[in-house]
């Protein structure tokens, strides 16, 4: 039996850890929540099936020498699996911290600027910008994938295990922190949602875009009351602090793209305000937990290493 766990340990990367314990958080919390969760049978038992499905492919890959793409596949399989426990987020927090601080946070904005962020760039919308800036937002979760394979094609395998390690803790990160300060963004609280559209229009694929995103957040097409259905993610801004650690590794290992991440990720974080989805608070808050993310992920990782994981 020991050496069937020290086999299974060994076998799982950084990526596989860092899933497994967040899981963990989501089963821990099923079993508290239990009574008050409608779903939180289903979610129990997916939980457990996906610590399964992971074990299993660390096991039956640990001992095999994969080409260039299997390994980037390897490395970011779980993805989606980022997503599903995104999407977690919306059956919790309702329970654990059901006030939403819109107001408090729209406040700080004001206090600051003297009016709405959101409101102010709204003198400056136009449909080409609106255009462009929807689509940086919406390849948000391609930027890390396509990191990834730059380092992989040079040949730079151990950047890629340290980066592919951050990128999934640092999600993860963000998803607990929304747990501190639920709320759901200015699109709700400032402007008329339904109204989006008509007073942000862009040009070809803005719509379609939207319709992407807003699915991904819970909010499906002709749903009514969809501030009831959104997620309550926007403290801190996970889009800047993911898109922050993807720009500073992109320059740490002298990624051939790093000067087309650093443009396209600082108009993602700009389009943040001008597409309504944050405040910028939110953006602050986002910029300061990435530094506290790049400072705590090495720390857990020597952790681990010291417990037997081994670095690959």
């Amino acid at each position: 039996m020991n050496n069937l766990k020290q086999k299974i340990f060994k076998s799982l990367s950084f990526i596989d850890i860092y899933t497994i314990l967040m899981l963990c958080i989501y089963i821990i919390t099923d079993i508290i929540l239990f009574s008050k969760v409608d779903i939180a049978l289903n979610l129990l038992i997916i939980n457990v099936v996906i610590i399964f499905v992971i074990i299993i492919i660390a096991i039956q890959t640990y001992s095999k020498k994969l080409n260039t793409w299997q390994l980037v596949l390897r490395k970011f399989y779980l993805m989606p699996v980022i997503l599903y426990i995104y999407n977690q987020i919306f059956y919790y927090i309702k329970v654990v911290n059901p006030i939403l601080r819109d107001k408090e946070l729209a406040n700080i904005d004001k206090l600051i600027f003297g009016i709405s962020p959101s409101y102010f760039l709204n003198n400056f919308a136009n449909p080409i910008l609106t255009e462009y800036l929807q689509l940086t937002y919406f390849l948000f979760y391609f930027y890390p994938v396509i990191i990834g394979a730059d380092l992989i094609l040079q040949n730079k395998k151990k950047e890629l295990y340290n980066y592919a390690g951050l990128i999934f803790f640092s999600f993860y990160f963000s998803y607990i922190l929304y747990f501190l300060i639920p709320a759901i963004g200015p699109r709700f609280y400032l402007h008329d949602f339904a109204k989006n559209s008509i007073e942000l229009p862009g040009l070809f694929l803005s719509e379609i875009m939207r319709g992407f995103i807003n699915a991904g957040g819970g909010i499906l097409p002709g749903q009514t009351n969809p501030s009831q259905f959104v997620n309550a993610d926007c403290f801190p801004s996970g889009h800047t602090m993911m898109t922050m650690i993807t720009m500073i590794i992109a320059f740490r290992y002298n990624s051939r793209i790093k000067w087309v991440v650093a443009i396209l990720g600082s108009s993602l974080i700009f389009s943040t305000v001008y597409l309504r989805y944050h405040y910028v608070v939110d953006l602050v808050a986002g910029a300061f937990f990435c530094i506290i993310a790049l400072y705590l992920e090495p720390k857990l990782k020597a952790f681990l290493l010291k417990l037997g994981l081994s670095e690959k």
